[in-house]
């Protein structure tokens, strides 16, 4: 028999050697040939050339040979198939499993050891659907072995609506070295994928496996399904691969296993592996057709055939060799020898296998009539993880080209960037920053060139084209637009929006006006009534206290006066004064009293409180405290006063002269404009709708935004209105107190632009969903568009002084009155000892506070119950000499 050999797979060849040695000596006990034996020559063929093969096919059968086996691809396995066909030659593809072999009329001389790998497709479903994953990657050769099973398998996919989240063939030189396989790895990586099918020879995922690891495909939370030609290369494959899911032709070590193994060891030293057992039961396959054919009684002979001839003759007993080898069946390494009429293997199935360390270790299996069955508790995947999750993420580990533009408060120039490392601030920075750290990607900000928003025009071909932010996602410059940009119908035929982040209007701009306006009471506007009020209670409440200080204390007027008094009436009872100068005191105290009454504390602290001198202050250090403290509460008061009334007078409201876009188009003294190619732009150019349609031929445009707010500012009384997105002017309103803003119409909405059909867009508007729900763009509202200017412009500026402000002041007083009785009481403790040491006085200190407080409460009911005894008939009796004494007394003249 002929075998057709890649380069520099001597194990194939060690396989097929002893088969041909186990089979010629007898030692396979199914197999007799009667004194015949069976060879082999060998042909070296090029494993990626047809072609080659198809010529390797041909001198094989000058040599007279009973059946081909080989070669190891399926496409060289159809070069090779064509010669054979044509020339009725037996061929035996021991490995090849491409869908396209079978049932196929030109290949009607082939017989196939494996399954159809659309089978294996079937197998790896499976076991997808079993771990509840529906997002993969593939990764193969650009070969027809590595398509073939793929194919398949997108089939599959394609039926179960799973998604391919990406779909990765490399390429291979002569040598079998892979080109750019880096490439084919990064792009998996980034697409978010965890789950990733790989289909291609086991050299070339040897080498896969190496960069994966390097580049962390191969970390936790990863799982790679291979298939069965890979599986058989565990003994080379590092430790670090430990938890590879693999699928293995379903050998089920056939009765012949544990012989072949042993002798196959003992003669190279080394284990014979599961892809080189298909090789070796080739041969028994050979060896049990001849030996059907033998007991038929036929001898068959080989015949040297040639390719080359014009008209060839095709082998006479190649029909009988190929009907021999369909219906012979007996013991093998693995199945057991034995193909359907359609010369594939009868039994199908797969073992699900689990690299564990350096071993494949089965956890499960596959059959075409019982489907899956597996052991769940040995299964484990990369790095020991026992479960893990497709995170179905498009998005994830992506480094997104973000285009903006500069308006404030969404993107600015972040002053502090040599401090934080960050070039931009704003809203959308803020909003970018929440989205890819809950989505794990990064981004990096582009400001779009042209300094424009995006509106569509012809190119000189006649061609749709944009500017602005919208032209650089449609041309794929960015991979995303964050930025305050409109979502309109034209817009949306050209990107794909997310959901608004903001909802708002179309506003005008203006400034403000301010005019005077008055009234009978506008005086009294800077305070609330309450403070007036409290102002008003707080002077009858000291003039009370002030009153009764000055009575009750021993070291003021009155108390100094009634103490003269007490001594006098000792002196009289000893007949030491006269009734005279008695009169004359007495005359004294009640003039003390009259000047510290109740009414007259009133006036004095009324009059200080307007900042006008009272005609006398108190004497004791109790009523001065609170007279000093009420001193100061009527400074702060009336300061505060004088400075809210002067901006009372100075601005007391923000007039507008125009409060809607009618109003605005009427006045022909006003100009007005909008941001030049902008929605709003577009908006008034394509609406026919009045007022827009009689406004369009006005408009005076800016280029931007900046320069509008700034055209408005420097226009005196009004005399140009900047028509804008609502967001922006409101935020430009908030910080300069001189703006104002009119109306809300046109309903817009900002969102997030990304082009169409993008992978990423479903996860990022699923976010501004929830970001929505969350409250955090509501927080992002209240951190860059709340400023330091009313949000209502027409309403005052400055709002009267309420009592909340000025509380602490009639706090102050409260604690004044209670730290002055305090210290009222420390003046009769004072004055009751000096009672106590008086010269000839035996009373005790506690008689003395008795003697006092006795003497206080009779003169207040005295005083209630009539003015004096000595009131204005005693006055009569004063002659002008006790007159002139009293007045001497006060520092006073008569007149």
């Amino acid at each position: 028999m002929g075998v057709l050999l890649p380069v520099e797979y001597p194990k194939i060849e060690r396989a097929i050697e002893l088969a041909i040695d186990m089979i010629n000596e007898n030692e396979v006990t199914d197999i007799r040939l009667n004194g015949n034996k069976l060879s082999a020559s060998f042909h070296i063929s090029d494993l990626y050339n047809s072609y080659d093969n198809f010529q390797k096919a041909c001198d094989v059968m000058k040599e007279s040979v009973v059946a081909i086996v080989g070669p190891m691809l399926s496409s060289a396995t159809v070069g090779t198939q064509i010669a054979c066909s044509k020339l009725n030659m037996p061929q035996i593809a021991p490995i090849a499993s491409e869908a396209y072999l079978a049932n196929n009329p030109n290949y009607n001389y082939l017989l196939r050891m494996l399954p159809i790998s659309t089978v294996e497709s079937l197998a790896i479903t499976a076991f997808i659907e079993h771990n509840g994953w529906s997002k993969v990657a593939i990764l193969a050769s650009n070969t027809d072995f590595g398509i073939s099973t793929v194919s398949k398998f997108r089939e599959i996919i394609s039926v179960k609506s799973w998604t391919i989240l990406a779909y990765e063939l490399f390429h291979t030189d002569k040598d079998g070295n892979l080109s750019d396989i880096k490439s084919n790895l990064y792009r998996i990586k980034n697409s978010g994928a965890r789950i990733v099918i790989l289909n291609c020879l086991k050299s070339q995922a040897v080498q896969i496996f190496e960069y994966a690891g390097k580049m962390g495909l191969m970390d936790k939370g990863w799982c790679w399904i291979v298939v069965d030609a890979i599986v058989s290369e565990a003994s080379v494959l590092s430790p670090d691969f430990n938890g590879l899911i693999g699928l293995r032709y379903h050998t089920n070590q056939g009765q012949l296993y544990k012989s072949v193994s042993e002798k196959y060891f003992h003669r190279y030293n080394e284990t014979i592996e599961p892809q080189y057992l298909y090789y070796f039961d080739s041969v028994l396959a050979v060896g049990y057709g001849l030996q059907a054919i033998q007991h038929q009684g036929i001898e068959i002979k080989g015949a040297k055939l040639a390719c080359s001839d014009i008209n060839p003759m095709p082998w006479s007993d190649g029909q009988l060799m190929l009907e021999s080898l369909k219906q012979a069946s007996g013991p093998s390494t693995t199945s057991s020898v034995n193909f359907t009429s359609f010369g594939g293997p009868a039994k199908i199935g797969f073992d699900v296998v689990n690299l564990h360390g350096r071993t494949w270790t089965k956890v499960g299996d596959w059959t075409n009539d019982k489907g899956l069955n597996l052991d769940d508790n040995q299964i484990y995947f990369l790095r020991g993880t026992n479960r893990i999750t497709d995170t179905g993420s498009f998005v994830r580990g992506k480094n997104l080209t973000t285009t903006t533009i500069l308006e404030a408060p969404f993107i600015m120039l972040d002053n502090d960037s040599p401090i934080n490392g960050r070039r931009y601030k704003g809203y959308i920075i803020d909003l970018m920053d929440e989205i890819s750290r809950n989505l794990n990607f990064s981004y990096h900000i582009k400001v779009v060139a042209d300094n424009q928003y995006g509106v569509r025009y012809q190119d000189i071909n006649g061609h749709p084209k944009w500017t602005g932010i919208v032209g650089e996602i449609v041309d794929g410059v960015a991979d995303i637009a964050a930025a305050p940009l409109s979502i309109t119908p034209e817009r949306q035929q050209a990107i794909d929006f997310t959901m608004p982040f903001i909802n708002q209007g179309i506003t005008i701009l203006m400034a403000a006006n301010v005019e005077q306006s008055f009234s009978l009471f506008q005086a009294f506007s800077p305070l609330t009534i309450e403070v007036w009020i409290s102002i008003l209670i707080s002077i009858a409440v000291v003039a009370t206290f002030t009153t009764c200080f000055s009575r009750w204390s021993p070291f003021d007027y009155y108390g100094k006066a009634v103490d003269k008094l007490r001594r006098l009436q000792r002196n009289k009872r000893m007949k030491k004064i006269s009734p005279e100068d008695y009169r004359v005191l007495e005359m004294e105290k009640e003039n003390e009293i009259e000047s510290f009454s109740f009414g007259n504390n009133l006036w004095y602290t009324l009059s200080s409180f307007l900042s006008q001198d009272p005609e006398r202050t108190p004497r004791s250090f109790s009523a001065r405290l609170l007279t000093a403290i009420w001193w100061f509460a009527s400074v702060v008061i009336t300061a505060t006063y004088t400075a809210n009334l002067t901006a009372f007078l100075t601005v007391n409201s923000l007039q507008i002269s125009i409060t809607s876009l009618q109003e605005l188009a009427k006045d022909s003294s006003m100009s007005y404009g909008v941001l030049t190619n902008s929605s709003i732009e577009a908006y008034f150019r394509q609406t026919n709708v009045s007022p827009y349609l009689e406004m369009k031929i006005h408009l005076e445009n800016v280029p931007n935004n900046s320069k509008g707010i700034q055209r408005v500012l420097n226009s005196t009384n009004s005399k140009y209105a900047y028509i804008g997105d609502a967001a922006m002017l409101n935020y430009a309103k908030s910080r300069n107190c001189n703006l104002t803003t009119v109306g809300d119409f046109k309903e817009d909405s900002f969102g997030l632009a990304l082009p169409k059909q993008s992978p990423y867009w479903k996860e990022i508007n699923l976010q501004i969903l929830r970001l929505r729900e969350d409250g955090f763009l509501d927080k992002l509202d209240a951190t860059w568009f709340r400023g330091t200017c009313k949000a209502s412009s027409q309403s005052s500026m400055h709002d009267p002084i309420k009592f909340q402000s000025l509380a602490g002041v009639f706090y102050m007083i409260l604690i004044a009155i209670g730290l002055s009785f305090a210290i009222l009481i420390i003046e009769w403790i004072l004055a009751a000892i000096h009672d106590t040491r008086q010269e000839c006085s035996k009373i005790t200190f506690k008689g003395a506070i008795y003697q006092r407080l006795q003497y206080i409460v009779k003169e207040w009911l005295q005083d209630m119950r009539c003015r004096s005894e000595i009131g204005e008939p005693n006055a009569q009796q004063l002659n002008t000499g006790t007159l002139e004494t009293i007045g001497l007394s006060k520092n006073s003249t008569i007149i």
